[in-house]
Protein backbone atom coordinates (compact mmCIF):
# COMPACT_ATOMS: atom_id res chain seq x y z
CA UNK A 1 0.00 0.00 0.00
CA UNK A 2 1.25 3.39 -0.84
CA UNK A 3 1.82 5.92 1.70
CA UNK A 4 -1.09 7.95 -0.36
CA UNK A 5 -3.32 4.96 0.13
CA UNK A 6 -2.51 4.60 3.64
CA UNK A 7 -2.89 8.15 4.66
CA UNK A 8 -6.53 7.98 3.10
CA UNK A 9 -7.49 4.64 4.22
CA UNK A 10 -6.43 6.10 7.72
CA UNK A 11 -8.32 9.38 7.42
CA UNK A 12 -11.66 7.69 6.01
CA UNK A 13 -12.53 5.64 8.79
CA UNK A 14 -16.31 5.39 7.82
CA UNK A 15 -17.37 3.22 10.91
CA UNK A 16 -16.00 5.72 13.34
CA UNK A 17 -17.42 8.54 11.85
CA UNK A 18 -20.45 7.29 11.80
CA UNK A 19 -20.88 5.54 15.19
CA UNK A 20 -19.79 9.55 16.10
CA UNK A 21 -22.57 11.03 14.19
CA UNK A 22 -24.87 8.46 15.42
CA UNK A 23 -23.94 9.41 18.96
CA UNK A 24 -24.52 12.93 18.06
CA UNK A 25 -27.93 12.34 17.79
CA UNK A 26 -28.56 10.55 20.97
CA UNK A 27 -27.20 13.62 22.68
CA UNK A 28 -29.01 16.03 20.86
CA UNK A 29 -32.38 14.22 21.22
CA UNK A 30 -31.71 13.28 24.86
CA UNK A 31 -31.42 16.80 25.30
CA UNK A 32 -34.88 18.78 26.86
CA UNK A 33 -37.05 21.43 25.06
CA UNK A 34 -35.69 24.12 23.89
CA UNK A 35 -37.49 27.12 23.98
CA UNK A 36 -35.38 30.55 23.51
CA UNK A 37 -34.39 31.79 19.82
CA UNK A 38 -30.93 31.03 20.27
CA UNK A 39 -31.65 27.76 21.84
CA UNK A 40 -32.86 26.60 18.48
CA UNK A 41 -30.61 28.42 16.00
CA UNK A 42 -27.58 25.92 17.83
CA UNK A 43 -29.97 23.45 17.49
CA UNK A 44 -29.86 24.42 13.49
CA UNK A 45 -26.04 24.20 13.89
CA UNK A 46 -25.96 21.29 15.55
CA UNK A 47 -28.11 19.40 13.13
CA UNK A 48 -26.07 20.84 10.42
CA UNK A 49 -22.78 19.67 11.81
CA UNK A 50 -24.54 15.92 12.18
CA UNK A 51 -25.59 16.45 8.53
CA UNK A 52 -22.56 17.12 7.50
CA UNK A 53 -20.58 14.04 8.92
CA UNK A 54 -22.91 11.85 7.34
CA UNK A 55 -22.35 13.21 4.29
CA UNK A 56 -19.00 12.45 4.38
CA UNK A 57 -20.26 8.88 5.38
CA UNK A 58 -22.33 8.72 2.69
CA UNK A 59 -19.36 10.18 0.04
CA UNK A 60 -17.34 7.35 1.33
CA UNK A 61 -19.93 4.90 0.40
CA UNK A 62 -20.28 6.02 -3.48
CA UNK A 63 -16.46 6.33 -3.98
CA UNK A 64 -16.50 2.56 -2.67
CA UNK A 65 -19.32 1.89 -5.15
CA UNK A 66 -16.99 3.15 -7.91
CA UNK A 67 -14.36 2.00 -6.83
CA UNK A 68 -15.19 -2.12 -6.61
CA UNK A 69 -15.33 -4.00 -10.10
CA UNK A 70 -16.84 -7.59 -11.01
CA UNK A 71 -14.03 -9.66 -11.64
CA UNK A 72 -13.56 -13.72 -12.66
CA UNK A 73 -11.57 -15.47 -9.72
CA UNK A 74 -9.05 -17.58 -12.00
CA UNK A 75 -9.32 -20.03 -9.13
CA UNK A 76 -12.77 -20.90 -8.93
CA UNK A 77 -14.45 -18.73 -11.64
CA UNK A 78 -16.94 -17.32 -9.88
CA UNK A 79 -17.39 -13.64 -10.39
CA UNK A 80 -16.31 -11.69 -7.13
CA UNK A 81 -16.10 -7.96 -6.33
CA UNK A 82 -12.53 -6.39 -6.08
CA UNK A 83 -12.11 -3.00 -5.01
CA UNK A 84 -9.51 -0.99 -7.15
CA UNK A 85 -9.71 2.28 -5.25
CA UNK A 86 -11.39 5.25 -4.71
CA UNK A 87 -9.24 6.22 -8.45
CA UNK A 88 -11.69 3.60 -9.77
CA UNK A 89 -14.36 4.99 -11.68
CA UNK A 90 -17.07 1.46 -12.26
CA UNK A 91 -18.97 2.95 -14.93
CA UNK A 92 -22.73 1.56 -14.18
CA UNK A 93 -21.86 3.16 -9.93
CA UNK A 94 -24.47 6.56 -10.64
CA UNK A 95 -26.86 4.23 -11.90
CA UNK A 96 -26.71 1.74 -8.85
CA UNK A 97 -27.11 4.63 -6.49
CA UNK A 98 -29.57 6.88 -8.27
CA UNK A 99 -32.69 5.82 -7.07
CA UNK A 100 -31.58 5.41 -3.30
CA UNK A 101 -30.39 9.54 -3.88
CA UNK A 102 -33.62 10.01 -5.76
CA UNK A 103 -32.07 12.00 -8.71
CA UNK A 104 -31.64 12.12 -12.27
CA UNK A 105 -28.94 10.37 -13.73
CA UNK A 106 -27.09 13.82 -14.89
CA UNK A 107 -27.32 14.38 -10.78
CA UNK A 108 -26.06 11.02 -10.12
CA UNK A 109 -23.17 11.37 -12.73
CA UNK A 110 -22.57 14.71 -10.06
CA UNK A 111 -23.13 13.40 -7.33
CA UNK A 112 -20.75 10.33 -8.00
CA UNK A 113 -17.71 12.51 -9.10
CA UNK A 114 -17.22 14.59 -6.40
CA UNK A 115 -17.97 11.70 -3.64
CA UNK A 116 -14.78 9.66 -5.44
CA UNK A 117 -12.80 13.22 -6.09
CA UNK A 118 -13.30 13.65 -2.29
CA UNK A 119 -12.06 10.31 -1.10
CA UNK A 120 -9.46 10.02 -3.80
CA UNK A 121 -8.12 13.28 -4.29
CA UNK A 122 -9.60 15.83 -1.20
CA UNK A 123 -9.09 13.49 1.96
CA UNK A 124 -8.43 16.40 3.95
CA UNK A 125 -11.56 18.28 2.89
CA UNK A 126 -13.28 15.10 3.29
CA UNK A 127 -12.18 14.69 6.70
CA UNK A 128 -13.23 18.46 7.61
CA UNK A 129 -16.75 17.02 6.50
CA UNK A 130 -16.60 14.39 8.81
CA UNK A 131 -16.16 16.91 11.58
CA UNK A 132 -19.26 18.81 10.87
CA UNK A 133 -17.11 21.83 9.89
CA UNK A 134 -18.72 21.89 5.93
CA UNK A 135 -21.14 20.52 4.26
CA UNK A 136 -20.92 18.58 0.51
CA UNK A 137 -22.09 21.82 -1.46
CA UNK A 138 -19.23 23.54 -0.31
CA UNK A 139 -17.22 20.61 -0.42
CA UNK A 140 -18.46 19.80 -3.92
CA UNK A 141 -17.39 23.84 -4.90
CA UNK A 142 -13.73 23.15 -3.95
CA UNK A 143 -13.55 19.82 -6.54
CA UNK A 144 -15.11 21.74 -9.10
CA UNK A 145 -13.01 24.54 -9.08
CA UNK A 146 -9.64 22.67 -8.57
CA UNK A 147 -11.15 19.66 -11.26
CA UNK A 148 -8.26 18.99 -14.06
CA UNK A 149 -5.92 20.92 -11.79
CA UNK A 150 -1.85 19.98 -11.73
CA UNK A 151 -1.45 17.84 -8.75
CA UNK A 152 0.91 20.67 -7.16
CA UNK A 153 -1.87 23.58 -7.76
CA UNK A 154 -4.56 21.63 -6.25
CA UNK A 155 -2.06 20.62 -3.34
CA UNK A 156 -1.61 24.76 -2.79
CA UNK A 157 -4.90 25.81 -3.36
CA UNK A 158 -6.29 23.22 -0.60
CA UNK A 159 -3.41 24.33 1.77
CA UNK A 160 -4.56 27.90 2.04
CA UNK A 161 -8.27 27.36 1.85
CA UNK A 162 -8.44 24.17 4.30
CA UNK A 163 -7.68 26.22 7.24
CA UNK A 164 -11.04 29.05 7.39
CA UNK A 165 -13.08 25.88 5.14
CA UNK A 166 -16.85 25.90 6.49
CA UNK A 167 -16.30 29.75 7.70
CA UNK A 168 -18.02 31.52 4.50
CA UNK A 169 -20.90 30.91 2.33
CA UNK A 170 -21.09 29.04 -1.13
CA UNK A 171 -20.25 32.02 -3.04
CA UNK A 172 -17.38 33.36 -1.32
CA UNK A 173 -15.85 30.37 -1.05
CA UNK A 174 -15.59 30.02 -5.12
CA UNK A 175 -14.50 33.38 -4.85
CA UNK A 176 -12.00 32.80 -2.92
CA UNK A 177 -10.63 29.37 -4.31
CA UNK A 178 -10.40 31.44 -7.81
CA UNK A 179 -8.04 34.41 -5.82
CA UNK A 180 -5.83 31.97 -4.75
CA UNK A 181 -5.88 29.81 -7.53
CA UNK A 182 -4.78 33.02 -9.82
CA UNK A 183 -2.08 33.30 -7.48
CA UNK A 184 -0.36 29.78 -7.45
CA UNK A 185 -2.20 28.51 -10.82
CA UNK A 186 -2.72 31.55 -13.27
CA UNK A 187 -1.93 29.48 -16.53
CA UNK A 188 -4.87 26.76 -15.23
CA UNK A 189 -6.79 29.56 -14.30
CA UNK A 190 -6.68 30.61 -18.08
CA UNK A 191 -7.29 27.14 -19.48
CA UNK A 192 -10.51 26.60 -17.08
CA UNK A 193 -11.95 29.77 -18.54
CA UNK A 194 -11.24 29.44 -22.46
CA UNK A 195 -12.69 25.71 -22.02
CA UNK A 196 -16.34 27.15 -19.99
CA UNK A 197 -16.20 29.86 -22.58
CA UNK A 198 -16.26 27.41 -25.22
CA UNK A 199 -18.87 25.73 -23.57
CA UNK A 200 -21.07 28.59 -23.02
CA UNK A 201 -24.83 27.46 -23.51
CA UNK A 202 -28.40 28.45 -22.73
CA UNK A 203 -31.20 25.27 -21.22
CA UNK A 204 -34.48 25.19 -20.94
CA UNK A 205 -36.80 23.32 -18.84
CA UNK A 206 -40.29 23.44 -16.96
CA UNK A 207 -40.32 25.67 -14.09
CA UNK A 208 -40.73 24.99 -10.52
CA UNK A 209 -44.58 26.26 -11.03
CA UNK A 210 -47.18 25.77 -13.96
CA UNK A 211 -47.29 28.12 -16.88
CA UNK A 212 -43.86 28.55 -16.62
CA UNK A 213 -40.49 27.60 -18.01
CA UNK A 214 -36.99 28.31 -15.94
CA UNK A 215 -34.13 29.30 -18.34
CA UNK A 216 -30.49 29.22 -17.19
CA UNK A 217 -27.35 30.43 -18.99
CA UNK A 218 -23.75 30.64 -18.86
CA UNK A 219 -22.56 33.55 -21.06
CA UNK A 220 -19.04 34.91 -21.35
CA UNK A 221 -18.22 37.58 -18.87
CA UNK A 222 -18.06 40.56 -20.78
CA UNK A 223 -20.86 39.96 -23.45
CA UNK A 224 -23.43 38.91 -20.19
CA UNK A 225 -22.52 42.33 -18.92
CA UNK A 226 -23.76 44.09 -21.45
CA UNK A 227 -26.37 42.23 -21.76
CA UNK A 228 -27.70 42.49 -18.41
CA UNK A 229 -27.14 46.49 -18.94
CA UNK A 230 -29.50 46.23 -21.87
CA UNK A 231 -31.88 44.21 -20.02
CA UNK A 232 -31.59 46.47 -16.68
CA UNK A 233 -32.20 49.94 -19.00
CA UNK A 234 -35.28 48.36 -20.57
CA UNK A 235 -36.54 47.46 -17.54
CA UNK A 236 -36.50 50.24 -15.57
CA UNK A 237 -38.51 52.06 -17.70
CA UNK A 238 -41.02 49.60 -17.79
CA UNK A 239 -40.65 49.84 -13.14
CA UNK A 240 -41.19 53.51 -14.09
CA UNK A 241 -43.50 53.45 -16.61
CA UNK A 242 -46.18 51.16 -14.17
CA UNK A 243 -46.22 48.12 -16.62
CA UNK A 244 -44.03 45.74 -14.23
CA UNK A 245 -44.48 45.95 -10.19
CA UNK A 246 -40.69 44.73 -9.12
CA UNK A 247 -37.63 44.64 -11.21
CA UNK A 248 -37.21 41.00 -11.65
CA UNK A 249 -40.91 40.57 -13.21
CA UNK A 250 -39.83 43.76 -15.71
CA UNK A 251 -35.95 42.32 -16.40
CA UNK A 252 -37.69 39.03 -17.76
CA UNK A 253 -40.37 40.52 -20.00
CA UNK A 254 -37.63 43.08 -21.13
CA UNK A 255 -35.24 40.45 -22.06
CA UNK A 256 -38.31 38.51 -24.02
CA UNK A 257 -38.93 42.10 -25.72
CA UNK A 258 -35.15 42.31 -26.63
CA UNK A 259 -35.18 38.32 -28.01
CA UNK A 260 -38.64 39.20 -29.99
CA UNK A 261 -37.96 42.55 -31.48
CA UNK A 262 -34.21 40.92 -32.94
CA UNK A 263 -35.76 37.80 -33.92
CA UNK A 264 -38.02 36.12 -36.00
CA UNK A 265 -39.54 32.88 -35.20
CA UNK A 266 -42.69 30.50 -35.52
Amino acid sequence: MSAAAAMIEHMIDTVGWLRDASQELARLAALPRRESIQDNVQLVADCQALLNRLQAVQAVAMATVSGIEDVIDPATGEVVEQFRGFDHARMDAPALVSDALGVSDQGANTRMHHATALAGTYPTVLAAMATGRVDSYRAGIIVTELDQAPDQVREAVVAQVLPRLGEEPGHRLRQRVRRVLGKVGEQFLRQKAARARADRSLRRWAGEEPGVDTWTASLPVEEAGRAWAAINTLAREYVTTGECSTVEQARADAMLALIQGNARAE
